[in-house]
């Protein structure tokens, strides 16, 4: 049977159950799709809810059409599946948190109080807020920060991102040019602000969603060096102006935690079971649990310093700045031609297991790593030094 067109606005209203009192809606929800009938003809849809004693009121921005034939009929029904699917969301978020429709960014609002909003109900860790703090920072500098939401469109995007192209590193003292996977991480953190906004109901979609994946910026596929076990032995055997630096680098060496984890360490960190000991922590970065065994190498890094009170740091280090420039001006001392930070001994633990017959599923868990595509980044450096090595063949004559 061929369904009505609905011709008149009344008929809009009434055929679609859109005039519908919230007082006597027998399902008694929080949140309705509404609607009003403009002068031009069209009706335009909202969402009406109570939150608190407050009436907060939602443009949709989706409107229907009079109903002339059968094309502007199904373009209704599609706008209408639309509004009441958000509408049915944001009436769930209410429900089970009580305030999920007390938007206080609105259209009106600007990037910089979205983020600050954000910020303040995210349960981030600190190295995420502080990759937020970097995104506010340069979208000021790039114009961006003061633009109302509804002004923020696909060009704007794009505009920020040729900026980021030419920015300086403004947490350098040498203003170098912003690391390209750096620039990746504050388009990501800018994507997620947006579909936090169009779920907010403070923009109506996001706008990188029309950009083209040669827009957005990519990661530069890094050089990531790492010591051999030869190279770790002649550090070993070469003194340090600071001992604690070099204790805990070679014992990162051989365990792959972060500098923020080594250096946050205490005693009651450290735990056995039949296995052996163990390290059982949160990581910093990511904040997700890790779980890495320790060898008796690694066990003798530490042995000597685990008869303090269990919450004492096992390490006691400065900064990662502090603790990188003993390692370069280390590593020189030893002869070893390479850029040597404090990530490095991260590097050196995951090539090193490889390199001894481990899985990348177990390296994977030794890292922490979510994606086993970056643990495979590893295996390709080997497979490159060995490729280099056996071209060495080359030299020989016979």
């Amino acid at each position: 049977m061929k369904k009505p067109l609905f011709c008149t606005q009344e008929a809009l209203l009434e055929g679609y159950g859109l005039n519908i009192s919230p007082d006597t809606d027998a399902k008694r929800r929080k949140v309705y799709l509404r609607a009003r009938a403009l002068n031009s003809g069209r009706i335009s849809l909202y969402y009406y809810g109570v939150v608190g004693g407050k009436t907060i009121r939602l443009t949709a921005n989706l409107f229907l059409e009079l109903e002339t034939d059968d094309e502007k009929k199904k373009a209704n029904v599609e706008t209408l599946k639309i509004a009441r699917t958000k509408a049915d969301k944001l009436n769930t978020e209410v429900t089970l948190t009580g305030n999920g429709f007390d938007y206080t960014v609105k259209s009106k609002a600007t990037l910089t109080a979205l983020l600050q909003k954000y910020l303040k109900h995210a349960n981030l860790s600190a190295s995420r807020r502080n990759l937020y703090g970097g995104v506010l920072k340069h979208a000021e500098l790039a114009g961006l920060a003061d633009m109302q939401l509804k002004d923020i469109n696909t060009d704007a995007v794009r505009r920020f991102v040729r900026y980021l192209s030419t920015a300086k590193n403004i947490r350098t003292s040498d203003a170098q040019p912003l690391d390209t996977n750096t620039q990746k991480a504050y388009f990501a953190a800018l994507n997620v602000l947006f579909n936090y906004a169009v779920r907010q109901g403070a923009m109506n979609s996001n706008p990188t969603w029309k950009m083209e994946t040669s827009e957005k910026p990519k990661n530069r596929c890094t050089e990531r060096d790492y010591l051999t076990i030869e190279e770790v032995r002649t550090l070993h055997d070469t003194p340090c102006r600071n001992e604690e630096v070099k204790a805990a680098f070679l014992f990162a060496c051989f365990t792959g935690l972060r500098f923020s984890d080594v250096r946050k360490l205490t005693a009651a960190d450290i735990k056995r079971n039949d296995l052996g000991a163990y390290i059982s922590v949160m990581m910093q970065k990511t904040s997700k649990p890790v779980k890495v065994y320790l060898s008796e190498t690694a066990l003798s890094f530490i042995n000597g310093r685990l008869n303090g009170k269990s919450k004492s740091n096992i390490f006691h280090l400065t900064s990662n700045k502090v603790a990188n420039y003993t390692l370069n001006k280390w590593a020189a001392s030893a002869g070893i031609e390479k850029h040597v930070t404090f990530h490095t001994s991260r590097h050196t633990a995951a090539t090193m297991m490889l390199n001894l017959g481990a899985s990348l599923s177990t390296v994977k868990n030794l890292l922490g790593h979510s994606n086993i595509r970056t643990t495979e980044i590893y295996a390709k450096l080997l497979d490159q030094s060995q490729a280099a090595a056996m071209k060495l063949q080359d030299n020989i004559k016979l």
